[in-house]
């Protein structure tokens, strides 16, 4: 069977160029807040625990400090791009979402919407609920018109 193509979501010349620019400080501390997650997750802790006692701290450390968004409490000015229980439109709320928001909520736009589920979901499965997780994601994009991605994961490694 032939191998699939498909095409990168960066050019890896930008990739080289960017990582040759950082501090080489910055991957051990990545590694510091990933290693946390990794142990958790290989102790069976992230399946023993409520998904939504999670959010917060994946949030925080996966998508601020090691991906480096921004949320209001550390944005450096009035601008930010990422938020928790993100309302959407008619009802609903998205985990979390990336995009541009500020303090005049007309000027907020959603580019991403988040649905975190906990360990042991699997992602295309609804286990007792109108949709998996993964058509919520959807649900929420559609409800978002500005929205170009879905976010959707279950704290897993895979």
């Amino acid at each position: 069977m032939a191998q699939q193509r498909h095409t990168s979501l960066f050019h890896p010349r930008l990739v080289r160029n960017r990582i040759a620019s950082l501090d080489p400080d910055l991957f051990q501390q990545h590694k510091n807040s990933l290693a946390v997650w990794i142990n958790h997750l290989r102790t069976g802790a992230l399946e023993e625990t409520n998904e939504v006692s999670l959010h917060a701290g994946f949030l925080e450390r996966i998508f601020g400090d090691v991906l480096g968004y921004r949320t209001m409490a550390t944005a450096q000015g009035d601008q930010w791009d990422l938020v928790a229980e993100r309302t959407v439109a008619s009802g609903g709320a998205a985990d979390g979402a990336l995009g541009f928001f500020e303090k005049l909520k007309d000027k907020c736009r959603v580019v991403a919407p988040i649905e975190l589920k906990g360990a042991s979901q699997f992602l295309e499965h609804a286990r007792g609920r109108s949709l998996a997780p993964i058509q919520q994601g959807w649900d929420y994009a559609n409800k978002t018109p500005e929205s170009r991605w879905i976010i959707v994961s279950n704290y897993r490694e895979t």
